[in-house]
């Protein structure tokens, strides 16, 4: 008759690879979410435009445009979009208005015309 020889049970070897295999896991994630954003991010930061109380009228009759690429900021401008359904001068279109994507933290600045100034800006969701 065969002896059946049972598997060797190492709780503390299986726990810390599992531990390993985590840490590893939430430290990339830690520098996946530090990582600065890149000119498609920065844009994308500014996509919640579309959602926020003072453009949702416009939608989709909205474009951005990045104007500044800085070591701790990209520029961007807010356009208008004239013509293919959305309404205007297709001759023309208007900046509504300037921000600035923070890279290291995504942070929104809104230009403020009247105080010649960036400000921090945080969009009201439209409902």
């Amino acid at each position: 008759m065969k002896q059946r020889i049972a598997p060797r049970r190492d709780a503390g070897g299986r726990l810390a690879a599992v531990v390993m295999v985590l840490g590893t896991t939430l430290a990339f994630a830690a520098c996946a979410a530090a990582a600065p954003l890149d000119e498609a991010g920065a844009v994308n930061r500014l996509q919640q435009l579309k959602r926020s109380a003072d453009y949702h009228s416009r939608g989709e009759c909205l474009s951005l445009l990045v104007e500044e690429r800085e070591p701790a900021f990209f520029g961007i401008a807010v356009y208008e979009k004239h013509g293919d359904g959305c309404p205007g001068d297709p001759a023309t279109m208007p900046v509504l208005d300037r921000f600035r994507v923070d890279l290291a933290t995504g942070a929104l600045r809104r230009y403020d015309v009247v105080e010649d100034r960036y400000a921090d800006w945080t969009p009201d969701t439209a409902r």
